[in-house]
């Protein structure tokens, strides 16, 4: 569902508030497929709508000392992380952001990058995207990556 007249899209200026990459934000990380293809039940932006994902399996990486796991999920083929952390709702869109990771292949992802973070598109104009799950929410700010859009369609 999306709304393709949306005053937000067609005066979009392309401007999408953002944090200074930094190599702080690349990190060493371990990918462990599932065994078997599981099934994410995402909630998603539009209340009523449920989306179901492939999820291939789960990334791990240590951030200050401690480690931390992420579901990640197989959308058109490419591995995809949809996250939220303490960003979220204040710098960054409230339901969540988006990681595609480095490679297509995901035995051989090494590296976790922030910096590539971007927001789901239901932040910029109304459309159902799924709603970071309470076990891809991170307890501490990710400053990286792409911030709140200047103008969003509905904020959660």
């Amino acid at each position: 569902m999306k709304d393709p007249d949306s005053r937000l899209r067609s005066e979009f200026t392309g401007d999408i508030p953002h944090f200074q990459p930094s190599v702080e934000w690349v990190l060493p990380a371990r990918f462990t497929p599932f065994d078997d293809l599981e099934l994410s039940i995402q909630d998603t932006v539009a209340k009523k709508v449920i989306q179901v994902i492939p999820a291939i399996g789960r990334i791990e990486f240590d951030h200050q000392g401690d480690r931390y796991s992420l579901e990640v999920a197989d959308v058109h083929g490419a591995p995809v992380i949809f996250f939220a952390d303490a960003t979220s709702g204040r710098e960054t869109y409230g339901t969540g952001r988006v990681l595609e990771l480095a490679s297509a292949d995901a035995g051989r992802i090494t590296t976790i990058d922030f910096n590539r973070v971007y927001n789901f598109p239901c932040s910029f104009t109304y459309c159902t995207c799924p709603i970071a799950k309470p076990a891809n929410r991170l307890p501490f700010p990710v400053t990286a990556g792409e911030k709140k859009p200047l103008e969003t369609a509905y904020e959660k």
